[in-house]
């Protein structure tokens, strides 16, 4: 990573824009360079900018206590807020870095915030960040995590790591080295790309942890399959001959039986099959002996269709008749029905008839009172609206005469309470009459007391600066003396240093240190060539009796070889007379065994004497008795095997050994070999190397055993001369530190001298400073002393009632002018109050005779109104008893309505009488003049 420029705006110390570019002269060229300024100038700013364009976090930040806040305007905001960069009383900053990422790339990095509304009242909004890829301004990474990922990876360290490697904050460079191992250790192969050699390492150790685990099993499994005996294995190919045979043997017979089993499962299909045929022929048969009647009523059907018309007329005749004769009394019974209905419907059209006579001729009747009841319901509508806009009235004038005298009651309460308060603020004023000055002369009295207060604390301080300065001259005519003395000392320590400087100039001057150079030069020369001389002459060695055992070893191993492959040959040409001898000693224990099988045994003990032989069928048995003979040669056979077998066993362990130990030789010398060439051709190198050296010329006419004494007698002479050379560089080294000393002291001493004289000179421009500030201190003590004093004296008439007014003041200005004041003011208010009580009392004295009388006049109206309400009343009583009689009270439109009502129902009646009786004729006439149908012929 590689910063190319930093720049920002309103940050901490920094006001405005910054832009410090490192691709510009006089930086580009500058190689190693300082910041450097005043404290506040905006050192750790820049580097601020750096961390917070990248991290959005810097390492004072993280210093600063994350428990505390600041306030900022409505807000509060911790310590460690990123927001806390931004300078005060700015709307908005940034940090931006330009810098080279470890991908060769350029980016631009910037972190921004701002205030709301581009205002410095706003509050804090959130910071903001971007990553642009140069120069084609290419925007990386979208959210602030996003970004800060991608900036990590392409610079390659987290925040942690680059202020511990790269920015190191001030008093943090201990942190880096006081961090432990493995952080260090991480940190360092971030910065140098050695990150690599961790993971090889890590990956070869766990290949070979894989490898060893897989060696291991391969062990585990070489050690459950360890190789069977000659006999085992035998006894396991004769045993896998037989299961083979019988294994063939049951598939031939497996085969045939499929075979079989296939004819039987295709004899059970066809048995099936001819079963269902049977089945369904008998089911067939069953329906056609169950069909016969129907095949027989079909035959008789098929005789009868041709009558089948002849049948149809018949039927439908029939059915024509009966209707017919329903028909006809059906009509009869209507017709009686219809006569009776029409003498019904008669009747009551003659009662409803006389029903509208009746309705009408009572309506005309009830017209007369209809019209008296209409004029007084008119007249009690009248009476009563009047009646309730009269009660409504009466009802606001008791409360406006309620509300009159309930007014002019609290107001003459008020009036009471207004005279009451000015009898107290007369009886106050007249008691504090000495205050009237002072309160309404206050603003000047009052500025006369500050002033007084400023110049007596005015006075206070130049009198105790007058005193301080006193202490000060006369502390500093002592610090002039000693300087005086001191300067004394550092003139005569200066004379000692120059005398002490001169003698080790002297000392230093008898050395003779110029050849001294090229000494060192020849000595380190010649011990270049006896080093490497010494080690040559050893490798040259080391090599020839290397190269000497290992042709001893070559020519070993070839003996051993041919040994070996001797021994194997002889083995190879037993091998066959042993397992000849084997199979033969098999074959003579297998008829042995045959011979005295448990079976064999049975059958002789079962052999009777003049019985044939179960299995030859001979009479005579010659072998019925035990025979030891038999069974000693079976022991001795089996004796044999089992040696023949062991000699077998033995002969392929021995041969697999030397086949082994063969393989070992041949491995051995294949690699003695090329290790014979490999120091061969070292050795060849090295005596080239020789024959080139420097010192052969001395040392090529020794022997060997020579050589080594002759190089410790030269490595001795070396150290003796290292020695002579160390102790002349140690004296001059000696002798100039001595002079450096001597430079050093007189240098501090000359020093001292001036700084003393500095210090005198200093000391009597202060004592003139001091005595000038002391004159001036007392001539303004006087001053502010007097204009005191005068203030006082103004202040005397008004407060002439108080002797002690004084003394109370020098005592505490601030007091007694508190209290003065707080006396006007309390005089001041108390005379407002009975001015402002002598208006409002007058005022109150006038609206107490206006409320008095405005309720009189509310009162009298109120009783006319009462009275008027009364007689209306009276009226309307008198026209309420006269409708009354009239239809008992009820209205007019009710009775309308009844009458109309029964009018219309005796209308209705009428004409539903009508209808009925003109239906009743129709129905009539309709049921004599009916024709019947007759019946018709086909």
């Amino acid at each position: 990573m590689k910063i190319l420029a930093i720049r920002g705006k309103n940050l901490a110390s920094l006001a405005g824009e910054f832009d410090v570019d490192f691709e510009q002269e006089p930086l580009k060229s500058a190689g190693l360079f300082a910041i450097s300024g005043p404290t506040g100038a905006g050192k750790s700013t820049l580097l601020d900018a750096l961390c917070m364009a990248l991290y959005e976090s810097t390492p004072r930040l993280l210093k600063a206590g994350s428990g505390k806040t600041l306030p900022d305007g409505t807000d509060l905001i911790t310590h460690q807020d990123a927001a806390n960069l931004l300078r005060r009383g700015c709307a908005d900053g940034y940090a931006e870095v330009d810098f080279v990422g470890n991908d060769g790339a350029s980016y631009r990095a910037r972190w921004s915030v701002r205030r709301a509304r581009g205002s410095v009242k706003g509050s804090l909004q959130a910071s903001t960040m971007s990553l642009l890829q140069l120069p084609h301004m290419q925007p990386i990474g979208g959210k602030k995590n996003e970004v800060k990922a991608e900036i990590i990876q392409r610079i390659g360290l987290n925040f942690e790591q680059f202020t511990r490697a790269v920015l190191l904050a001030q008093n943090e460079f201990s942190s880096f080295l006081k961090a432990d191992d493995n952080e260090r250790g991480e940190l360092l192969e971030t910065l140098t790309g050695s990150t690599i050699y961790s993971q090889l390492s890590q990956g070869a150790f766990v290949r070979a942890k894989a490898e060893l685990q897989a060696l291991q099993r391969i062990n585990d499994r070489l050690a459950d399959q360890k190789p069977l005996s000659a006999e085992a294995r035998s006894e396991l190919d004769v045993a896998a001959t037989t299961a083979a045979q019988a294994l063939s043997t049951l598939d031939t017979t497996a085969q045939s039986l499929n075979n079989a089993l296939r004819w039987y499962t295709e004899a059970d299909k066809l048995v099936l099959g001819v079963n269902a045929a049977q089945v369904a022929v008998a089911e067939q048969q069953t329906a056609h002996a169950a069909a016969a009647l129907r095949r027989e009523t079909l035959q008789q059907l098929d005789l009868v269709q041709a009558a089948r018309p002849l049948l149809l007329d018949v039927d439908r005749l029939v059915t024509s008749l009966a209707q017919t004769s329903a028909a006809i009394t059906v009509g009869q019974q209507q017709l009686s029905a219809a006569n009776q209905a029409s003498d019904t419907a008669n009747a009551a059209l003659s009662q409803a008839q006389s029903q509208q006579l009746a309705a009408e001729q009572a309506q005309s009747a009830a017209a007369p009172q209809l019209d008296a009841a209409k004029k007084l319901d008119t007249s009690i509508d009248i009476r009563q609206s009047a009646q309730a806009a009269l009660h409504s009235t009466v009802a606001q004038a008791n409360h406006a005469a309620q509300q009159a005298w309930a007014q002019h009651e609290q107001q003459q309460k008020e009036l009471e309470h207004g005279y009451i308060q000015l009898a107290n603020a007369e009886k106050w004023l007249h008691a504090h009459t000495q205050y009237q000055d002072l309160a309404q002369n206050w603003a000047a009295y009052a500025v006369q007391l500050q002033q007084a207060a400023a110049a007596r604390t005015a006075a206070q301080g130049a009198a105790s600066q007058c005193a301080q300065l006193t202490q000060a001259h006369t502390t500093q005519t002592a610090q002039l003396s000693a300087a005086n003395e001191q300067l004394a000392t550092a003139q005569i320590a200066v004379q000692q240093a120059e005398q002490l400087r001169q003698a080790a100039i002297a000392q230093q001057a008898q050395i003779d240190i110029g050849s001294l150079p090229a000494q060192k030069l020849q000595w380190t020369q010649r011990r270049d060539d006896l080093a490497s001389a010494q080690q040559l002459v050893q490798r040259i060695s080391e090599y020839t009796a290397q190269l000497d055992k290992l042709l001893h070893q070559q020519a070993m191993q070839q003996a051993a070889q041919a040994q070996t492959e001797q021994s194997l040959a002889v083995l190879t040409q037993q091998q066959p007379l042993i397992a000849a001898t084997l199979a033969q000693a098999e074959r003579s224990l297998k008829l042995a065994e045959a011979a005295c099988n448990s079976n064999v045994e049975s059958l002789r003990d079962a052999l009777q004497e003049d019985a044939p032989c179960p299995v030859c069928g001979a009479l005579d048995h010659p072998y019925v008795s035990a025979n030891p003979q038999l069974q000693a040669m079976l022991a001795s056979l089996q004796a044999e095997v089992a040696t023949q077998r062991q000699q077998q066993q033995q002969q392929l362990s021995l041969h697999s050994q030397l086949s082994a130990e063969l393989a070992n030789i041949q491995r051995a010398l294949a690699e003695i070999h090329p290790e014979i060439t490999r120091i061969t051709a070292e050795r060849d190198a090295l005596n080239s190397q020789w024959q080139n050296h420097a010192l052969l010329a001395e040392i090529s006419t020794m022997s060997p055993a020579e050589q080594p004494a002759w190089f410790a007698e030269q490595h001795t002479a070396l150290q003796t001369q290292a020695s002579a050379m160390a102790a002349q560089e140690a004296a001059w080294q000696h002798a100039q530190q001595a002079k450096d000393s001597a430079q050093a002291a007189f240098e501090q001493a000359n020093q001292a001298q001036l700084s003393q004289k500095d210090a005198v000179q200093q000391c009597q421009s202060v004592l003139q400073q001091i005595a000038t500030q002391r004159a001036a201190a007392q001539l303004a003590e006087q001053e502010h002393a007097a204009r005191c004093a005068a203030s006082l004296a103004q202040l005397a008439p008004a407060l002439q009632f108080d002797a002690a007014w004084q003394t109370r003041w020098q005592a505490d200005p601030a007091a007694e002018q508190a209290h003065w004041q707080q006396q006007a003011q309390l005089w001041l208010a108390q005379h407002s109050a009975h001015a402002s009580g002598l208006q409002s009392t007058a005022l109150l004295a006038q609206t107490v005779a206006g409320l008095l009388a405005a309720a009189q006049q509310t009162s009298a109206e109120q009783q006319r109104l009462q009275a008027q309400m009364n007689a209306e009343q009276a009226a309307l009583s008198a026209l309420q008893t006269e409708r009354q009689a009239l239809f008992a009270g009820h209205s007019v439109a009710s009775i309308e309505a009844q009458l109309a009502q029964a009018l219309a129902s005796a209308k209705a009646l009428q004409n539903q009488a009508l209808l009925a009786a003109q239906s009743a004729a129709r129905s009539k006439w309709f049921a004599s003049k009916r024709r019947w149908p007759k019946p018709k012929r086909s």
